[in-house]
Protein backbone atom coordinates (compact mmCIF):
# COMPACT_ATOMS: atom_id res chain seq x y z
CA UNK A 1 0.00 0.00 0.00
CA UNK A 2 1.02 3.58 -0.58
CA UNK A 3 1.87 5.67 2.50
CA UNK A 4 1.42 9.42 2.92
CA UNK A 5 3.61 12.13 4.40
CA UNK A 6 2.60 13.11 7.94
CA UNK A 7 2.75 16.84 7.20
CA UNK A 8 1.72 17.30 3.56
CA UNK A 9 -0.30 14.09 3.10
CA UNK A 10 1.42 13.64 -0.27
CA UNK A 11 1.73 10.00 -1.43
CA UNK A 12 4.92 8.00 -0.91
CA UNK A 13 4.85 5.18 -3.50
CA UNK A 14 5.55 1.66 -2.18
CA UNK A 15 8.50 -0.41 -3.31
CA UNK A 16 7.06 -3.29 -5.31
CA UNK A 17 8.80 -6.47 -6.34
CA UNK A 18 8.44 -7.75 -9.91
CA UNK A 19 4.91 -9.05 -10.46
CA UNK A 20 3.45 -7.24 -7.43
CA UNK A 21 0.65 -4.69 -7.68
CA UNK A 22 -0.23 -1.90 -5.31
CA UNK A 23 -3.27 -2.45 -3.08
CA UNK A 24 -5.68 0.42 -2.48
CA UNK A 25 -8.32 0.32 0.26
CA UNK A 26 -11.78 1.55 -0.74
CA UNK A 27 -14.32 2.12 2.04
CA UNK A 28 -18.06 2.11 1.49
CA UNK A 29 -20.93 3.21 3.66
CA UNK A 30 -24.41 4.68 3.48
CA UNK A 31 -25.97 7.60 5.28
CA UNK A 32 -29.43 9.14 5.44
CA UNK A 33 -30.06 12.88 5.52
CA UNK A 34 -33.42 14.43 6.39
CA UNK A 35 -34.81 17.72 5.19
CA UNK A 36 -35.69 18.80 8.75
CA UNK A 37 -32.23 17.96 10.03
CA UNK A 38 -31.42 21.57 10.92
CA UNK A 39 -29.46 23.31 13.65
CA UNK A 40 -30.87 22.72 17.12
CA UNK A 41 -29.57 25.98 18.60
CA UNK A 42 -30.95 29.39 17.71
CA UNK A 43 -31.15 32.93 19.05
CA UNK A 44 -34.57 33.89 20.45
CA UNK A 45 -36.03 36.92 22.19
CA UNK A 46 -37.44 36.63 25.67
CA UNK A 47 -40.70 34.67 25.83
CA UNK A 48 -40.22 33.33 22.27
CA UNK A 49 -40.56 29.64 21.54
CA UNK A 50 -38.89 27.87 18.60
CA UNK A 51 -41.30 26.65 15.93
CA UNK A 52 -39.99 23.33 14.70
CA UNK A 53 -41.40 21.09 12.01
CA UNK A 54 -42.80 17.76 13.11
CA UNK A 55 -40.92 14.66 12.03
CA UNK A 56 -37.61 14.30 10.27
CA UNK A 57 -38.92 15.26 6.86
CA UNK A 58 -38.11 13.66 3.53
CA UNK A 59 -35.19 11.23 3.56
CA UNK A 60 -32.24 11.45 1.18
CA UNK A 61 -30.10 8.32 1.02
CA UNK A 62 -26.41 8.61 0.10
CA UNK A 63 -24.16 5.68 -0.80
CA UNK A 64 -20.52 6.61 -1.34
CA UNK A 65 -17.01 5.19 -1.71
CA UNK A 66 -13.76 6.85 -0.68
CA UNK A 67 -10.10 5.89 -1.07
CA UNK A 68 -6.77 7.52 -0.23
CA UNK A 69 -5.62 7.86 -3.83
CA UNK A 70 -8.47 9.97 -5.23
CA UNK A 71 -10.59 10.85 -2.20
CA UNK A 72 -14.11 10.37 -3.53
CA UNK A 73 -14.22 7.50 -6.01
CA UNK A 74 -14.98 9.58 -9.08
CA UNK A 75 -13.42 10.72 -12.32
CA UNK A 76 -11.70 14.09 -12.56
CA UNK A 77 -12.97 16.68 -15.07
CA UNK A 78 -10.08 15.80 -17.39
CA UNK A 79 -10.94 12.10 -17.21
CA UNK A 80 -14.60 12.86 -17.86
CA UNK A 81 -13.64 14.88 -20.93
CA UNK A 82 -11.55 11.95 -22.17
CA UNK A 83 -14.50 9.63 -21.67
CA UNK A 84 -16.87 11.94 -23.54
CA UNK A 85 -14.52 11.85 -26.52
CA UNK A 86 -14.95 8.08 -26.81
CA UNK A 87 -17.76 6.34 -28.71
CA UNK A 88 -20.86 5.85 -26.53
CA UNK A 89 -20.38 2.07 -26.34
CA UNK A 90 -16.81 2.51 -25.01
CA UNK A 91 -17.61 4.94 -22.19
CA UNK A 92 -18.07 4.09 -18.53
CA UNK A 93 -21.70 3.84 -17.48
CA UNK A 94 -21.13 6.32 -14.66
CA UNK A 95 -18.38 8.77 -13.76
CA UNK A 96 -19.05 8.88 -10.01
CA UNK A 97 -19.43 5.95 -7.59
CA UNK A 98 -21.59 8.06 -5.30
CA UNK A 99 -25.29 7.31 -5.49
CA UNK A 100 -27.88 9.68 -4.06
CA UNK A 101 -31.37 8.20 -3.82
CA UNK A 102 -34.62 10.00 -3.09
CA UNK A 103 -36.92 7.18 -1.91
CA UNK A 104 -40.64 7.59 -1.71
CA UNK A 105 -43.56 8.38 -3.96
CA UNK A 106 -42.78 10.45 -7.08
CA UNK A 107 -39.05 10.24 -6.38
CA UNK A 108 -36.23 8.09 -7.69
CA UNK A 109 -36.17 4.45 -6.76
CA UNK A 110 -33.10 2.67 -5.49
CA UNK A 111 -30.75 1.51 -8.25
CA UNK A 112 -27.76 -0.78 -8.11
CA UNK A 113 -24.47 0.90 -8.85
CA UNK A 114 -21.12 -0.82 -9.24
CA UNK A 115 -18.01 1.25 -8.61
CA UNK A 116 -15.44 -1.27 -9.80
CA UNK A 117 -15.21 0.16 -13.32
CA UNK A 118 -14.53 3.64 -11.95
CA UNK A 119 -11.84 2.34 -9.60
CA UNK A 120 -10.08 0.41 -12.34
CA UNK A 121 -10.13 3.48 -14.57
CA UNK A 122 -8.84 5.90 -11.91
CA UNK A 123 -6.40 3.39 -10.36
CA UNK A 124 -5.02 1.36 -13.27
CA UNK A 125 -3.09 -1.83 -12.54
CA UNK A 126 -4.01 -1.72 -8.84
CA UNK A 127 -5.87 -4.16 -6.61
CA UNK A 128 -8.82 -2.79 -4.68
CA UNK A 129 -9.38 -3.79 -1.07
CA UNK A 130 -13.11 -3.11 -0.77
CA UNK A 131 -14.29 -2.60 2.82
CA UNK A 132 -17.96 -2.81 3.82
CA UNK A 133 -19.76 -2.77 7.14
CA UNK A 134 -21.13 -6.01 8.53
CA UNK A 135 -24.79 -5.76 7.52
CA UNK A 136 -27.28 -8.29 6.24
CA UNK A 137 -27.51 -6.40 2.94
CA UNK A 138 -23.79 -6.73 2.26
CA UNK A 139 -23.58 -10.31 3.49
CA UNK A 140 -26.49 -11.51 1.37
CA UNK A 141 -25.84 -14.72 -0.52
CA UNK A 142 -26.40 -15.23 -4.21
CA UNK A 143 -29.57 -16.94 -5.45
CA UNK A 144 -27.61 -20.13 -6.22
CA UNK A 145 -25.44 -20.05 -3.08
CA UNK A 146 -24.89 -23.20 -1.03
CA UNK A 147 -27.34 -22.74 1.83
CA UNK A 148 -28.89 -25.63 3.74
CA UNK A 149 -31.83 -23.45 4.77
CA UNK A 150 -32.89 -23.33 1.12
CA UNK A 151 -32.99 -27.13 0.84
CA UNK A 152 -35.62 -29.77 1.50
CA UNK A 153 -34.84 -33.20 2.87
CA UNK A 154 -36.04 -34.91 -0.30
CA UNK A 155 -35.70 -33.94 -3.94
CA UNK A 156 -37.95 -31.51 -5.78
CA UNK A 157 -40.49 -29.27 -4.15
CA UNK A 158 -40.00 -25.60 -3.38
CA UNK A 159 -36.24 -25.36 -3.04
CA UNK A 160 -33.68 -23.33 -4.91
CA UNK A 161 -31.34 -24.70 -7.54
CA UNK A 162 -27.85 -24.18 -6.16
CA UNK A 163 -24.51 -24.04 -7.92
CA UNK A 164 -22.19 -27.00 -8.37
CA UNK A 165 -19.51 -27.55 -5.74
CA UNK A 166 -16.44 -29.63 -5.01
CA UNK A 167 -16.80 -32.07 -2.11
CA UNK A 168 -14.35 -30.83 0.56
CA UNK A 169 -11.22 -32.82 1.29
CA UNK A 170 -11.96 -32.25 4.99
CA UNK A 171 -14.97 -34.60 4.85
CA UNK A 172 -14.61 -37.88 6.80
CA UNK A 173 -12.38 -40.49 5.12
CA UNK A 174 -14.23 -43.30 3.32
CA UNK A 175 -14.85 -46.65 4.95
CA UNK A 176 -12.73 -49.59 3.73
CA UNK A 177 -13.84 -50.64 0.27
CA UNK A 178 -15.94 -47.49 -0.30
CA UNK A 179 -15.32 -44.88 -3.00
CA UNK A 180 -13.50 -41.72 -1.94
CA UNK A 181 -15.73 -38.88 -3.16
CA UNK A 182 -13.62 -36.11 -1.64
CA UNK A 183 -12.33 -33.61 -4.18
CA UNK A 184 -14.89 -34.55 -6.84
CA UNK A 185 -17.43 -32.21 -8.41
CA UNK A 186 -20.99 -32.49 -7.12
CA UNK A 187 -24.08 -31.05 -8.76
CA UNK A 188 -26.93 -29.89 -6.54
CA UNK A 189 -29.56 -30.62 -9.21
CA UNK A 190 -30.24 -33.46 -11.61
CA UNK A 191 -29.44 -32.68 -15.27
CA UNK A 192 -32.34 -31.66 -17.48
CA UNK A 193 -31.65 -34.65 -19.77
CA UNK A 194 -31.73 -37.22 -16.96
CA UNK A 195 -33.12 -40.57 -18.21
CA UNK A 196 -35.67 -40.59 -15.39
CA UNK A 197 -38.25 -37.88 -16.23
CA UNK A 198 -39.27 -37.70 -12.56
CA UNK A 199 -35.76 -36.50 -11.67
CA UNK A 200 -34.86 -34.36 -14.67
CA UNK A 201 -34.03 -30.78 -13.66
CA UNK A 202 -35.04 -31.19 -10.01
CA UNK A 203 -33.02 -30.09 -6.98
CA UNK A 204 -31.59 -33.08 -5.12
CA UNK A 205 -32.29 -32.10 -1.53
CA UNK A 206 -30.24 -32.73 1.61
CA UNK A 207 -30.63 -36.50 1.74
CA UNK A 208 -29.38 -37.17 -1.79
CA UNK A 209 -26.55 -34.64 -1.42
CA UNK A 210 -25.32 -36.43 1.70
CA UNK A 211 -25.72 -39.86 0.10
CA UNK A 212 -23.52 -38.76 -2.79
CA UNK A 213 -20.92 -37.74 -0.22
CA UNK A 214 -20.58 -41.36 0.82
CA UNK A 215 -18.30 -40.90 3.81
CA UNK A 216 -20.47 -38.06 5.17
CA UNK A 217 -23.60 -40.18 4.75
CA UNK A 218 -22.00 -43.13 6.56
CA UNK A 219 -21.02 -40.85 9.44
CA UNK A 220 -24.52 -39.43 9.55
CA UNK A 221 -26.12 -42.90 9.62
CA UNK A 222 -23.85 -43.89 12.49
CA UNK A 223 -24.83 -40.80 14.50
CA UNK A 224 -28.54 -40.99 13.65
CA UNK A 225 -29.03 -44.45 15.10
CA UNK A 226 -32.31 -45.16 13.29
CA UNK A 227 -34.07 -41.94 14.26
CA UNK A 228 -36.66 -40.44 11.93
CA UNK A 229 -35.41 -37.84 9.47
CA UNK A 230 -36.59 -34.35 10.35
CA UNK A 231 -36.05 -31.19 8.33
CA UNK A 232 -36.76 -28.68 11.09
CA UNK A 233 -38.73 -29.06 14.29
CA UNK A 234 -41.25 -26.49 15.54
CA UNK A 235 -38.65 -24.79 17.73
CA UNK A 236 -36.38 -24.23 14.73
CA UNK A 237 -39.18 -22.81 12.62
CA UNK A 238 -40.06 -20.36 15.36
CA UNK A 239 -36.46 -19.31 16.01
CA UNK A 240 -35.83 -18.83 12.31
CA UNK A 241 -38.06 -15.77 12.39
CA UNK A 242 -35.90 -14.02 14.95
CA UNK A 243 -32.46 -15.54 14.51
CA UNK A 244 -30.21 -15.88 11.53
CA UNK A 245 -28.85 -19.21 10.39
CA UNK A 246 -25.45 -18.88 12.03
CA UNK A 247 -26.93 -18.25 15.46
CA UNK A 248 -29.24 -21.23 15.08
CA UNK A 249 -26.37 -23.57 14.32
CA UNK A 250 -24.31 -22.26 17.23
CA UNK A 251 -27.27 -22.70 19.60
CA UNK A 252 -27.97 -26.21 18.36
CA UNK A 253 -24.36 -27.31 18.80
CA UNK A 254 -24.16 -25.74 22.26
CA UNK A 255 -27.30 -27.55 23.43
CA UNK A 256 -26.03 -30.85 22.08
CA UNK A 257 -29.48 -32.14 21.14
CA UNK A 258 -30.89 -33.73 18.00
CA UNK A 259 -34.31 -32.13 18.51
CA UNK A 260 -33.30 -28.57 17.62
CA UNK A 261 -32.29 -29.04 14.02
CA UNK A 262 -31.99 -32.04 11.76
CA UNK A 263 -28.78 -34.01 11.53
CA UNK A 264 -28.83 -33.46 7.77
CA UNK A 265 -28.61 -29.70 8.18
CA UNK A 266 -25.82 -29.94 10.73
CA UNK A 267 -23.89 -32.44 8.64
CA UNK A 268 -24.16 -30.36 5.48
CA UNK A 269 -23.41 -27.11 7.31
CA UNK A 270 -20.23 -28.62 8.74
CA UNK A 271 -18.90 -29.10 5.20
CA UNK A 272 -16.48 -26.39 4.23
CA UNK A 273 -18.22 -25.58 0.97
CA UNK A 274 -21.42 -24.67 2.87
CA UNK A 275 -19.78 -23.01 5.88
CA UNK A 276 -17.38 -20.89 3.81
CA UNK A 277 -19.91 -19.77 1.21
CA UNK A 278 -19.08 -16.17 0.32
CA UNK A 279 -21.55 -13.29 0.01
CA UNK A 280 -22.67 -12.24 -3.44
CA UNK A 281 -20.68 -8.98 -3.40
CA UNK A 282 -17.49 -10.79 -2.41
CA UNK A 283 -17.93 -13.28 -5.26
CA UNK A 284 -18.28 -10.41 -7.72
CA UNK A 285 -15.26 -8.44 -6.47
CA UNK A 286 -13.00 -11.48 -6.41
CA UNK A 287 -14.10 -12.38 -9.93
CA UNK A 288 -12.82 -8.95 -10.98
CA UNK A 289 -9.44 -9.60 -9.33
CA UNK A 290 -10.01 -7.53 -6.17
CA UNK A 291 -10.36 -8.31 -2.46
CA UNK A 292 -13.25 -7.83 -0.06
CA UNK A 293 -13.39 -7.33 3.72
CA UNK A 294 -16.26 -6.85 6.17
CA UNK A 295 -15.71 -4.73 9.27
CA UNK A 296 -16.59 -6.12 12.71
CA UNK A 297 -19.86 -4.91 14.15
CA UNK A 298 -19.95 -1.90 16.50
CA UNK A 299 -16.56 -0.57 15.38
CA UNK A 300 -17.42 2.39 13.15
CA UNK A 301 -14.10 4.02 14.05
CA UNK A 302 -12.41 1.57 11.69
CA UNK A 303 -14.27 3.00 8.69
CA UNK A 304 -12.95 6.44 7.68
CA UNK A 305 -16.09 7.25 5.71
CA UNK A 306 -17.93 7.58 9.03
CA UNK A 307 -15.86 10.73 9.63
CA UNK A 308 -16.95 11.98 6.22
CA UNK A 309 -20.59 11.76 7.28
CA UNK A 310 -19.88 13.86 10.37
CA UNK A 311 -17.99 16.40 8.25
CA UNK A 312 -20.86 16.66 5.76
CA UNK A 313 -23.74 16.68 8.25
CA UNK A 314 -22.18 19.52 10.25
CA UNK A 315 -22.13 21.72 7.14
CA UNK A 316 -25.50 20.54 5.91
CA UNK A 317 -27.26 21.35 9.18
CA UNK A 318 -25.78 24.84 9.23
CA UNK A 319 -27.04 25.64 5.73
CA UNK A 320 -30.35 23.81 5.25
CA UNK A 321 -33.73 25.50 5.60
CA UNK A 322 -35.90 22.39 5.97
CA UNK A 323 -37.05 22.33 2.34
CA UNK A 324 -36.48 19.34 0.08
CA UNK A 325 -35.23 21.28 -2.99
CA UNK A 326 -32.63 22.99 -0.80
CA UNK A 327 -31.51 19.71 0.76
CA UNK A 328 -31.33 18.07 -2.66
CA UNK A 329 -28.96 20.81 -3.83
CA UNK A 330 -26.95 21.11 -0.61
CA UNK A 331 -25.99 17.47 -0.05
CA UNK A 332 -23.83 17.04 -3.19
CA UNK A 333 -22.20 20.42 -2.50
CA UNK A 334 -21.36 19.48 1.10
CA UNK A 335 -19.96 16.13 -0.02
CA UNK A 336 -17.74 17.79 -2.62
CA UNK A 337 -16.36 20.20 0.00
CA UNK A 338 -14.40 17.31 1.52
CA UNK A 339 -11.23 17.13 -0.58
CA UNK A 340 -8.69 14.34 -0.95
CA UNK A 341 -6.38 15.87 1.69
CA UNK A 342 -9.11 15.71 4.34
CA UNK A 343 -10.11 12.19 3.34
CA UNK A 344 -6.49 11.05 3.73
CA UNK A 345 -6.55 12.46 7.26
CA UNK A 346 -9.68 10.39 7.96
CA UNK A 347 -7.90 7.28 6.69
CA UNK A 348 -4.86 8.02 8.83
CA UNK A 349 -7.00 8.16 11.97
CA UNK A 350 -8.66 4.82 11.16
CA UNK A 351 -5.25 3.26 10.48
CA UNK A 352 -4.14 4.35 13.96
CA UNK A 353 -7.19 2.67 15.49
CA UNK A 354 -6.36 -0.51 13.59
CA UNK A 355 -2.78 -0.38 14.86
CA UNK A 356 -3.97 0.18 18.44
CA UNK A 357 -6.30 -2.83 18.37
CA UNK A 358 -3.60 -4.93 16.74
CA UNK A 359 -1.38 -4.15 19.74
CA UNK A 360 -3.99 -5.48 22.15
CA UNK A 361 -5.45 -2.22 23.46
CA UNK A 362 -9.10 -2.03 24.46
CA UNK A 363 -11.52 0.62 23.19
CA UNK A 364 -10.71 3.18 25.91
CA UNK A 365 -6.96 2.73 25.55
CA UNK A 366 -7.19 2.84 21.75
CA UNK A 367 -9.14 6.12 21.79
CA UNK A 368 -6.49 7.65 24.06
CA UNK A 369 -3.61 6.39 21.89
CA UNK A 370 -5.17 7.74 18.69
CA UNK A 371 -5.39 11.23 20.20
CA UNK A 372 -1.96 11.11 21.83
CA UNK A 373 0.09 9.72 18.93
CA UNK A 374 -0.12 11.32 15.49
CA UNK A 375 2.22 9.12 13.44
CA UNK A 376 1.00 7.86 10.09
CA UNK A 377 -0.96 4.57 10.38
CA UNK A 378 0.43 3.68 13.80
CA UNK A 379 0.46 4.57 17.47
CA UNK A 380 3.29 4.21 19.97
CA UNK A 381 4.48 1.11 21.74
CA UNK A 382 1.94 -0.57 23.99
CA UNK A 383 4.01 -0.13 27.14
CA UNK A 384 4.46 3.59 26.41
CA UNK A 385 0.74 4.07 25.80
CA UNK A 386 -0.25 2.32 29.02
CA UNK A 387 2.37 4.23 31.01
CA UNK A 388 1.20 7.58 29.62
CA UNK A 389 -2.44 6.68 30.24
CA UNK A 390 -1.67 5.71 33.83
CA UNK A 391 0.17 8.98 34.35
CA UNK A 392 -2.75 11.02 33.01
CA UNK A 393 -5.17 9.07 35.18
CA UNK A 394 -3.07 9.64 38.31
CA UNK A 395 -2.87 13.36 37.53
CA UNK A 396 -6.64 13.59 37.18
CA UNK A 397 -7.20 11.70 40.42
CA UNK A 398 -4.71 13.88 42.28
CA UNK A 399 -6.42 17.04 41.06
CA UNK A 400 -9.78 15.63 42.05
CA UNK A 401 -8.60 14.74 45.56
CA UNK A 402 -7.01 18.19 45.96
CA UNK A 403 -10.25 19.91 45.05
CA UNK A 404 -12.17 17.78 47.51
CA UNK A 405 -9.66 18.51 50.24
CA UNK A 406 -9.80 22.27 49.70
CA UNK A 407 -13.58 22.38 49.64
Amino acid sequence: MCTYDDETMEPVPPKLNPGEREVVMICHDECIFHTNECKRRMWLRDNEQPIKKKGNGHAIHVSDYICETTGHLALTPAQIAAQEALPPNSRLQSYDARKIIYPGKDHDKCKTHLAVNIFEYTNPNKIGLWVFDCSSAHEGLAEDALNVHNMNINLGGKQRHMRDTIIPLSNPPPSPGKIDTRGTTQSMSYPSDHPNPDLAGKAKGMKVVLQERESAWDEFERRRGGKKLLGKCKDCQMSNIKKDAARQLALAEAMGTDDTISDEVLEAAQSEDFVNEKPRIQHYLESRGHKCLFLPKFHCELNPIEMLWGYVKYRFRNATDGKFPTARELIPQCLDLCNVHTIRIFFRKSWRYIDAYRKGLDARQAAFAVKEYKSHRRVGLTRDILATLAMVWCTLMSSHNLILHVS
